[in-house]
């Protein structure tokens, strides 16, 4: 389950916040896509910017001594100002060099205080600078043995913002329950995150990938088996269930064909599988 295959199509995610009773759930307020810096998610943005209230530009990571590097999309920003859309600074650790979330970065700038408190610092700063709403902070492929150390993290670095008047969101993987034999969503504590963060955006796609067997990118039941188990640890309106808008293409001979396709492929790839 990787976020940036998702993040890759432009606005590729709309995020719908929900308040879940026992029997129901009805919209409580935040609408939120994911945008990138590029042209064509710019025009997408413009284009759909009337089905949601807030952004978040994916276009920040950082450094193993807390650094944080990428760049704001003014464009992006310039217009959701226009249009009164509340913006939120996506921070990752994604990592350029392989090409995938590093869970070792992430423990780096957990563990150092000197860089923890410079990626802190740098978060206000970058937060006033283009006056985001919010951090949207998204460390995957976090170590099972740092479960603890993450939420105290998320502690510090969303009390800090707080001070500032900067909003805290935390992304985290799906999961209907606490497995600690699973590595990929073992890592948060969702009571623990939940407590500290303002929202608490749970990655409600890629239950089945290229990395595996064919199947639903993000069923019903699945969905809401993991919101049933979110709000249980977390209050209901902080909780943010993501909408994936993209498909994969299973190679069933060797697998070599095997590929993510962004939304726009899906109408030409079902007429020529004639599914």
């Amino acid at each position: 389950m990787k976020k940036w295959l998702i993040i890759a199509v432009s606005l590729a995610i709309a995020i719908v916040l929900f308040m879940y009773t026992k029997t129901e759930a009805k919209a409580a307020g935040m609408t939120l896509g994911y945008t990138t810096g590029d042209t064509a998610s710019y025009n997408s943005l413009t284009k759909y910017h009337s089905y949601m209230n807030s952004i978040a530009t994916d276009t920040f990571a950082f450094e193993k001594n807390g650094q944080v590097i990428g760049d704001a999309p003014s464009k992006q920003l310039t217009y959701a100002k226009k249009k009164k859309i509340k913006t939120w600074a996506v921070i990752s650790n994604y990592n350029d060099a392989i090409y995938d979330f590093d869970g070792d970065l992430a423990s780096r700038v957990m563990s150092n205080k000197t860089a923890k408190k410079r990626f802190t610092d740098q978060l206000i700063a970058l937060a006033k600078k283009h006056s985001y709403y919010g951090i949207n902070i998204d460390f995957e492929a976090v170590h099972p043995e740092d479960r603890s150390k993450y939420s105290s993290f998320i502690q510090y670095v969303s009390q800090a913002l707080k001070k500032k008047h900067i909003k805290t969101m935390v992304s985290v993987p799906a999961k209907s329950a606490d497995d600690q034999n699973d590595d990929w969503s073992w890592p948060y504590d969702y009571a623990k995150i939940g407590k500290y963060a303002d929202y608490v955006q749970v990655m409600t796609y890629d239950e089945h990938g290229i990395w595996g067997e064919p199947g639903s990118v993000a069923s019903t039941s699945w969905i809401k088996s993991s919101l049933q188990f979110s709000v249980k640890k977390i209050k209901a309106n902080k909780v943010i269930m993501g909408i994936p808008a993209y498909g994969y293409d299973w190679d069933v001979k060797d697998g070599s064909g095997s590929a993510m396709r962004e939304w726009n492929e899906l109408k030409s790839l079902i007429k020529k599988q004639k599914a």
